[in-house]
């Protein structure tokens, strides 16, 4: 259950869950704050935990500032460089009078071949689609694949572009998974698709869900730590 509540100057999204027994402060890249903690906590209670995190709050705006100076935004020219399956790619745009755009990922490369009056937004959109396509692909082969080894199915999968999950699964056994995974290497993203599966099992985060994961995904911290190092430089990456 999400709530989206103002507290002092920051914008507060409040996440609660049946199963949080504590109470967790991220921000996200636009400065967004994200509380996770179980359902009966108060608001009263959510405030002063904000109140009281304000040095973590301010180191976070820091490191935002330093990473906005390394990771501009995306203008969609020759030389900028992507994350696929993990690797930089150096985007080469190919000027043509042709009526589309059309993305492929080339051995070392990703080319674009381009309308000479397209417009940034409509490269943006040609690439964005380009990554979704291609993450429908493997994310459902990988889905199919660790549902047969872990025999944990689930009801549907969906292949979406959330802006602050990688993945998620509900009670009925729906998972979701975001497309801009396909930024990340092939590791990491068994990993989502293992965590994810592994909540078919145990709808919470305990010992005996981490054991899960693990079985399948061994080194599943170092999974989470490359998503948490790489979250900012992927979200400009995908940044409308």
């Amino acid at each position: 259950m999400k709530e989206i509540t103002q507290i002092e100057n920051y914008a507060v999204e409040i996440w609660r869950r049946p199963y949080q027994r504590s109470m967790n402060l991220t921000m996200r890249p636009d400065g967004r704050l994200r509380v996770t903690c179980g359902r009966r906590i108060s608001l009263g209670e959510i405030t002063r935990f904000v109140g009281e995190s304000r040095a973590f709050i301010m180191k976070r705006a820091l490191e935002f500032e330093s990473l906005r100076a390394r990771f501009p935004e995306k203008e969609y020219v020759s030389g900028e460089k992507f994350l696929f399956f993990g690797e930089e790619r150096p985007l080469e745009i190919i000027w043509t009078w042709a009526a589309r755009i059309r993305v492929e990922a080339q051995e070392n490369s990703l080319e674009m071949l381009a309308p000479l009056e397209s417009t940034r937004d409509e490269r943006r959109k040609a690439m964005h689609k380009f990554y979704s396509k291609q993450a429908r692909l493997h994310l459902e082969e990988r889905v199919a694949e660790y549902a047969r080894r872990m025999d944990l199915h689930p009801r549907s999968v969906s292949i979406r572009g959330q802006r602050t999950r990688w993945g998620s699964c509900s009670s009925r056994a729906e998972i979701n998974l975001n497309w801009k995974l396909l930024a990340a290497p092939l590791d990491v993203i068994d990993y989502v698709v293992v965590h994810e599966l592994a909540h078919i099992q145990h709808m919470d985060h305990s010992p005996k869900f981490w054991s899960l994961v693990e079985a399948y995904c061994p080194g599943s911290r170092e999974m989470r730590r490359w998503l948490k190092a790489h979250e900012y430089e992927i979200d400009v990456q995908f940044r409308k």
